[in-house]
């Protein structure tokens, strides 16, 4: 990170230019948005276990799609991500109706 942090910083006195009003408040306001996004990623991740919530994930690739190409997302794509949320559905209301174990007993392997 260190290498990186300095090979791209040394060229920035020559190449820099401030930005415009506009240009600036969008990556500031593009700054914020994907630091919200973060925060409920992650404090999703702390409160529910990682295979029911990472199924979901890959509904971003439909808006990725969507944002950074312009088109509607193909119906493999749709498909495909439907699956793979069904599935990560299914895990969670099977992990759910699972009874927890009780202080005593002892787990039989």
């Amino acid at each position: 990170m260190i290498f990186l942090t300095v090979f791209f910083a040394l060229p920035l006195p020559f190449f820099f230019a401030w930005p415009s009003t506009s240009d600036a408040t969008a990556k500031i306001g593009n700054g914020v948005i994907n630091a919200v996004g973060q925060y409920w990623w992650t404090r999703a991740l702390s409160l529910a276990p990682p295979s029911a919530v990472g199924p979901f994930y890959y509904f971003m690739v439909c808006g990725a799609w969507i944002v950074f190409s312009g088109d509607v997302p193909t119906f493999t794509l749709v498909a495909g991500s439907a699956i793979v949320v069904g599935s990560g559905l299914f895990l969670l209301g099977h992990e759910a109706s699972r009874k927890p174990l009780a202080a005593d007993q002892e787990i039989n392997r």
